[in-house]
């Protein structure tokens, strides 16, 4: 590393320290008026970042499913937060499933909130344009 470099990494917390985390989470408050600029004034107030741990899936040919292979990502809590897969409906084009909103209906945990955004083949979910939005309510089981 360079001097300049080496004096930047042990400002904030040194590589040792660094390499010894596995994850990171933050709360995260955003805002300006580009958001609101764009249409999406909002979409990122009052969010918690973490580290989602990753599980590929690949699903038996007989069920039918969006594609057969997924890759799932799940938060600490366990909750499935975002899927990843080629949208077959869609000529095989990458996306990036967000889910969101969790409730509990009669002890059952549901998400309410449903994003699915373009993503690259790189895995990285693009902004816009956002392909389908459902939001769930008044949920219940009987």
């Amino acid at each position: 590393m360079t001097d300049l470099l080496d004096e930047i990494v042990e400002a904030h917390g040194g590589l040792a320290r660094w390499n010894e985390l596995e994850t990171v989470s933050a709360h995260l408050v955003q805002g300006g008026a580009v958001w609101g600029l764009k249409g999406r004034q909002g979409v990122l107030d009052d969010v918690r970042i973490e580290q989602w741990r990753r599980l590929r899936v690949v699903w038996p040919a007989h069920l039918a499913t969006r594609n057969r292979v997924q890759t799932v990502y799940v938060d600490d809590d366990g909750l499935i937060r975002r899927e990843d897969y080629d949208v077959d409906v869609m000529a095989g084009s990458p996306g990036a499933h967000y889910i969101a909103g969790f409730t509990q209906v009669a002890g059952i945990t549901l998400p309410t909130e449903r994003r699915i955004l373009p993503r690259t083949p790189e895995g990285q979910a693009l902004a816009e344009p956002l392909l389908v939005s459902i939001d769930l309510s008044d949920l219940t089981f009987a």
